[in-house]
């Protein structure tokens, strides 16, 4: 009995042993596998609208030809702000950048490089609206995929679009925010699934139209319009705010209130 007693626990030890060292190892795989792919990485989404019913009324070849056209316009722009086109699927597109800023640049350029194209194309089949969704955040970066969180909030940002928007996550708004030349609006909060607490996403303003009429609605909901000259220079004035990164409209209103600062970040 006491041989046998002593042999279970021979077997025991050496279990024991084994398990631990197995344990160790996992633990150091982990480690190096976080040290060579996990990154912090920005990752845009897009996806072109209506192309399902493209397919389906003008063809497979026609609807091939019209992606084609889109990934010969955007892929150029997405490389010329140092992005990386990983995939597409069908008509979507998948890019990583090191730079958040960077993908909001490439995502602007590239809606005003379609903008530019549309107007152009009188029929309106022959236009191409996109909607572009962009998520910061640690991922896997390897050559060909990226996996993770970032990868799943990315989507799901993007599926919040419409035709010609553009939406980012609060992350990169977050360095957004910071910049002159990039304008953004709080949208909206969305759930995404596997997270507890809603995440805020927010839109970019892409076009000196809705730059300008953004700014004029704000300054009305705030009631602070200059009574006198706006008319004829209020417009004017907006316009140079955008463009040189002003934060007050330059003049008095006839009640000798200064005129209000105006915040180009939201």
């Amino acid at each position: 009995m006491t041989e046998y007693r002593e042999k279970d626990e021979t077997i025991s030890t050496a279990e024991e042993t084994s398990i631990e060292k197995l344990l160790r190892d996992r633990e150091r795989l982990d480690e190096e596998l976080k040290n060579r792919f996990s990154q912090d990485v920005t990752v845009m989404f897009t996806d072109i609208k209506g192309s399902t019913n493209f397919f389906e009324t003008y063809g497979d070849i026609e609807g091939r030809l019209m992606v084609q056209k889109h990934n010969e316009m955007l892929f150029p722009i997405i490389e010329k702000h140092g992005g990386k086109v990983i995939k597409t699927i069908g008509d979507a597109i998948m890019a990583s950048f090191k730079d958040p800023l960077a993908s909001v640049r490439a995502a602007t350029e590239m809606q005003n490089c379609l903008l530019d194209y549309n107007r152009k194309k009188k029929d309106k089949k022959d236009q191409i609206h996109i909607r572009i969704g962009i998520n910061k955040g640690e991922g896997l970066v390897e050559e060909k995929d990226i996996y993770g969180d970032v990868v799943n909030v990315a989507a799901r940002v993007e599926s919040l679009c419409q035709p010609d928007e553009i939406l980012i996550s609060l992350g990169v708004y977050e360095d957004a925010r910071k910049t002159d030349d990039i304008i953004c609006r709080y949208a909206q909060q969305t759930k995404v699934r596997g997270k507890e607490e809603a995440i805020e996403v927010y839109r970019v303003v892409w076009t000196d139209e809705e730059s300008v009429s953004g700014l004029t609605r704000g300054m009305l909901r705030r009631n602070c319009l200059p009574r006198k000259g706006f008319s004829e220079n209020g417009l004017r004035w907006i316009s140079v705010v955008k463009r040189t990164g002003l934060r007050s409209l330059p003049w008095k209103s006839s009640g000798g209130l200064k005129a209000p600062c105006v915040s180009m970040k939201r």
